[in-house]
């Protein structure tokens, strides 16, 4: 789930993995294509 921190309470008690895309630690992660499938 992608969401805000504003947001991110209404999730409380579901089984899900919580994305903050404000989280300034997003910016240090590499931002490279996924490969494609197979040929």
């Amino acid at each position: 789930m992608i969401t805000t921190t504003g947001l991110a309470d209404r999730l409380d008690g579901h089984d899900v993995a919580v994305i903050d895309i404000k989280d300034p630690r997003i910016n240090t992660q590499p931002n490279t294509n996924l490969p494609g499938p197979p040929r």
